[in-house]
């Protein structure tokens, strides 16, 4: 009999030490999920692979999902962070390249960074039933109300830059491999400043954004963990600024105080193009600014070669509104679980590749650049998806 009730004991035991271990697995692969570091996919020997972070060149729509929802009549209702933004009229045509050979209703809402607005905005398009939702958050903490609202609804809800978004369920969420990608630009900016100033410690002035944007704020987090792993740069002023003119008051402003700072970093190409438009006017042809995306303000810039900007992060931002169509309509076509988390990858742009990742994104030419007659635009990602 006693050894029956030792032998239950370690059953028991070991019943709920494999309980803890499966239970610390599905946490590690929910984190795994979120996690903005991931770029490759990773392969797990269970039920939970929806929940993986995957690459967007390897979601693919199958013809059976395509039957499924082209002339059915689908709406889908997509709330904007910036509608002005040259970024977000490609990301838009990207949608419009998936849904429109469908038939799939496409209407969109402008927040213009203002998350009352954006709320409201919601509000407004639940009212009038489409079958999904998609969000580019003005605010990412802010969204969550929102998020909760289109949950309530009963509308599957589609988030643009929200794979880490808590308190609030979604269908599935893109994001970039932004703290990476920061990484990555520091130490690239590393080698610049290795190259122009040899054995020099050289100072560097950062403008994150003031509004609370996660993706911009993991873009901040990923540069100053770049600068920290290198031995030539070394961060001496930081100012937020969240446009063009802003940046280059505040620039002034921190150029003025440190004299010294011979590198700039901004989240996206508006500040950092006001950063450089700052060094400019100061005289400062010593300065190496860097940012992330390319449009319209920064490409002639970085293409040039002359101006302080020189150096972005950045991707085919018409491949994004590919991929929040294509996951917007496996979540219509109902055919198989909707990727939980989409990575789509940053890549280094500088002077030698802007023209190819500009045109590809744009289908046109870099504005103010010109072109041999008979000149054929680049329409070909770049980077080989």
């Amino acid at each position: 009999m006693r050894k029956s009730i030792i032998g239950l004991m370690v059953l028991v035991f070991l019943l709920a030490v494999s309980v803890s271990v499966f239970a610390t697995g599905l946490e590690d692969v929910l984190k795994l999920a979120k996690e903005s570091l991931l770029h490759d996919p990773i392969e797990y020997d269970h039920d939970y692979q929806h929940l993986i972070a995957m690459n967007e060149k390897d979601l693919k729509l199958t013809q059976e999902e395509i039957d499924a929802v082209k002339g059915k009549g689908y709406k889908v209702l997509y709330s904007e962070h910036l509608s002005g933004e040259k970024s977000t009229i490609w990301i838009r045509e990207g949608w419009r390249e998936i849904l429109d050979p469908l038939g799939i209703k496409f209407g969109t809402m402008d927040s213009n960074l203002n998350i009352e607005k954006q709320i409201a905005d919601i509000e407004n398009m639940i009212q009038q039933k489409p079958d999904v939702i998609a969000l580019l958050p003005a605010d990412s903490v802010g969204i969550v109300i929102g998020v909760q609202k289109i949950n309530q609804a009963g509308i599957p809800v589609i988030i643009e830059e929200g794979a880490q978004l808590s308190g609030g369920g979604y269908t599935s969420a893109t994001c970039g491999n932004y703290r990476e990608a920061g990484v990555i630009l520091a130490k690239e900016m590393s080698k610049m400043a290795a190259k122009k100033w040899p054995g020099q410690k050289v100072a560097v002035g950062i403008c994150p954004m003031t509004v609370s944007l996660w993706y911009c704020d993991e873009r901040v987090v990923g540069f100053k963990k770049g600068v920290a792993q290198t031995n030539n740069l070394q961060i001496v002023a930081e100012s937020g600024a969240n446009f063009n003119e802003e940046a280059m008051r505040v620039f002034t402003d921190m150029l003025t105080a440190h004299p010294e700072i011979k590198m700039g970093f901004a989240t996206w190409s508006s500040p950092a193009s006001g950063m450089a438009a700052a060094a400019k006017n100061m005289n400062r042809s010593d300065i190496i600014i860097g940012g992330y995306d390319v449009a319209d303000d920064c490409a002639p810039r970085i293409k040039s070669g002359t101006d302080p900007y020189k150096i972005t992060m950045a991707r085919n931002l018409r491949d994004r509104g590919r991929i929040l169509a294509k996951l917007t309509v496996i979540t219509l076509a109902k055919k198989r679980i909707v990727p939980r988390n989409i990575i789509f990858e940053y890549h280094t742009v500088t002077q030698e590749n802007i023209e190819a990742v500009y045109e590809a994104q744009t289908y046109a030419t870099i504005p103010g650049v010109k072109y041999p007659k008979g000149y054929v635009v680049n329409k070909i990602n770049p980077w080989g998806y």
